[in-house]
């Protein structure tokens, strides 16, 4: 999906562990950045993928990079439930 939009899925503006998800798992959320404008739709509509994967798309970008400065941007936000594989417990 993300290299469907032109993201390079290596170039987040930010990812972040946002703690225990219901099912016992770990959500990861976060966000990238691409240049467009978003011309219909709900703009705080949440979308769910598969497998707990969910994002939305909007034009209230945070920490949009410089490169960015001249250009609309459209901010793809997502979180996602992921299994802790490590070792251990996971930190709260």
């Amino acid at each position: 999906m993300l290299v469907n939009l032109g993201i390079d899925p290596a170039q987040p503006a930010e990812i972040y562990q946002a703690g225990p998800s219901q099912d016992g798992k770990v959500l990861y959320e976060g966000f990238f950045h691409l240049v467009g404008r978003l011309l219909a739709g709900d703009r705080e509509r949440m979308a769910e993928a598969e497998d707990g994967f969910c994002y939305f798309l909007h034009d209230a970008a945070a920490r949009v990079p410089k490169v960015f400065a001249t250009q609309p941007v459209v901010q793809f936000e997502f979180h996602v439930p992921l299994p802790w594989v490590l070792p251990g417990t996971c930190p709260p």
